[in-house]
């Protein structure tokens, strides 16, 4: 019997918005590379606002395109396509000698792999830039994303583990029910693990708690060791019960009529203590947040806040964001304008928003939090 993660989602009853009308089927990113002419290795692409949902490292590079424009004097642009083995610079081709152009990192997590440009085509666009006498300091970056072959319907997904046999790759039936009952039959709290020293780890307020479905976890420089509860950085002792303790997922309790049905959307086939490359991303978070976005849906409608934390508190998990901060909003959240959340908005140029009804959140997902990538060896690939 072998551990598996799964990415699932959860269709719900009351979705204002209808499931098949995903907002982000194909959506805009601006970011900045830190690609100077020196720099001919490969360059991460940021993580998006609200980073994919898994769908393996087998489903090809799920980037359309990404358009370049050099911080220079020039006015130059250039476009890497995915599956190609050159670039373009003001209609120039460019040959990134037999490599690919865009390329996916799965050594960071092979639930929703990194985008990366490859190193060929940055020293393809280097040398061409310097030809051209224009000195740069970094490429502004506009990616236009896709989710490929992924066959999400809504918005509200997370991962969970189940054990093949008796599920398979091919059969979760077993794992999908056993979900959906936890879900839909869920206390006042939901228990995501227990410490050797009988200390229980919960998501309060909660009938059900998930990890990401991009398969990121953020935890506390504490929770990284070699201890039976902690992390390591050794892929054989991966346990799906250790990612479980770290949640970013969260169904409020008594929101159970809101989830209707689960889907299993994507499968990772080999088992989360195997392979060479690590089944999660594992973030350390080595300084406290001041604050987290999050992708919540009330009322069946999603949008996206940055919620601000108490000032000094020291909060860096999403477990313990979900217990200190939003569930003294969600207990006294009444329907008066009074009580409503003031927030800010993740791109800080909009003002922010103001919102009130919190009693009826029924889906939370805590997004990326800056921190350290912890890289996992082993795992017998």
């Amino acid at each position: 019997m072998t551990t598996h993660a799964v990415c699932y989602e959860s269709l719900g009853s009351r979705n204002a918005n209808a499931s098949g009308l995903r907002p982000d089927i194909s959506w805009h990113q601006n970011a900045q590379l830190a690609w100077a002419t020196e720099n001919v290795t490969s360059d991460p692409v940021p993580w998006e606002l609200i980073p994919k949902s898994a769908t393996g490292s087998g489903s090809g590079v799920p980037v359309t395109a990404i358009h370049i424009v050099p911080n220079s004097n020039s006015e130059s642009q250039g476009v890497l396509l995915p599956g190609r083995f050159f670039g373009v610079l003001d209609g120039a081709t460019l040959s990134t000698g037999g490599k690919q152009a865009i390329n996916v990192d799965t050594t960071s997590g092979r639930q929703s792999p990194r985008i990366t440009v490859g190193a060929a085509a940055a020293s393809a666009f280097n040398v061409a830039l310097v030809a051209l006498g224009a000195p740069f300091n970094g490429i502004d970056v506009r990616i236009i994303h896709n989710y490929g072959e992924a066959n999400y319907q809504g918005l509200q997904h997370f991962i969970s583990f189940e054990e093949q046999p008796p599920n398979s790759d091919g059969d979760g039936s077993g794992a999908l029910r056993t979900l959906l009952n936890n879900i839909q039959n869920g206390g006042a709290s939901y228990q995501v693990g227990m410490q050797t020293d009988g200390t229980v780890l919960t998501a309060e307020g909660c009938s059900f708690a998930a990890n990401a479905p991009e398969g990121a976890v953020y935890v506390d420089p504490g929770d990284i060791g070699t201890g039976p509860d902690q992390l390591t950085t050794t892929i054989d002792d991966n346990t799906g019960a250790k990612f479980k303790a770290h949640p970013n997922v969260f169904y409020p309790a008594g929101r159970a009529d809101y989830v209707r049905s689960l889907t299993r959307n994507n499968v990772d086939s080999i088992p989360v203590n195997e392979g060479s490359t690590q089944p999660f991303r594992i973030v350390r978070i080595d300084n406290a947040v001041i604050s987290s976005n999050w992708l919540v849906v009330v009322d069946g409608v999603a949008n996206i806040v940055r919620l601000a934390h108490p000032g000094g508190s020291d909060i860096r998990r999403p477990r313990d964001i979900w217990n200190m901060v939003w569930q003294p909003i969600i207990q006294s959240s009444s329907l008066s304008v009074a009580d409503a959340l003031t927030w800010t908005s993740p791109n800080n140029v909009d003002g922010g928003g103001v919102g009130g009804r919190w009693k009826y959140l029924e889906y939370a997902r805590c997004l990326e939090i800056a921190g350290t990538d912890i890289t996992q060896t082993g795992g017998g690939g």
